[in-house]
């Protein structure tokens, strides 16, 4: 996440604080908006500046981890404020105000899908085509389409199977009423 803070408050160590939105559109009062705490990152010298937070496995896991689930569901706001304050300079001002004129947030994200590979090239009709199924996580399950012309099946491959067969019905070969052959197709869904 890059943030880009204004000259306002102090110049020292601040807490940027981050909440689930209770909505997702901007709208309303703060009090309306926010939703449950995510967490904290103690920012220093966040006054008129650009910085960079990281968030992953490794780094502010905890919250990482709850960004992940937060955004995986659905939402789509992000909520930043500074709800409490260790109180105020002689001159008036609050140790911990703080000012972001910008954010921005990047997310990186891997596929997390399986790989197939056809055991062989072509299959006679009435003959079993296999699909070897090589799976991201042996704990995904996988839907397997096998199509040809306007005929289809579909398969649900219980996790932990590394293939999936099926047999061509003889009755598929009404869509290549005087060819010899025609081109099948099977798709994986992790």
């Amino acid at each position: 996440m890059n943030v880009t803070f204004g000259p306002a408050g102090g110049d020292s160590r601040k807490n940027l604080t981050f909440y689930k939105a209770t909505k997702n559109s901007i709208s309303g009062s703060i009090a309306s908006m926010r939703g449950d705490s995510i967490g904290a990152i103690s920012v220093e010298y966040a006054y008129d500046r650009s910085t960079t937070l990281t968030f992953n496995s490794s780094t502010n896991a905890g919250i990482f981890s709850t960004l992940q689930a937060y955004f995986a569901a659905g939402n789509q706001v992000l909520i930043i404020y500074v709800p409490t304050t260790r109180g105020t300079y002689s001159g008036g001002y609050c140790y911990d105000y703080l000012s972001v004129t910008a954010a921005s947030l990047t997310i990186t994200y891997e596929y997390l899908q399986s790989d197939g590979s056809l055991a062989s090239a072509s299959v006679a009709a009435g003959s079993a085509a296999k699909l070897n199924i090589t799976a991201y996580n042996t704990a995904y399950s996988h839907k397997v389409t096998w199509s040809f012309g306007n005929h289809t099946a579909t398969q649900t491959i219980a996790s932990g199977t590394a293939s999936a067969s099926y047999t061509i019905p003889l009755s598929w070969l009404d869509v290549i009423p005087s060819a010899t052959s025609g081109a099948a197709s099977v798709s994986l869904e992790t």
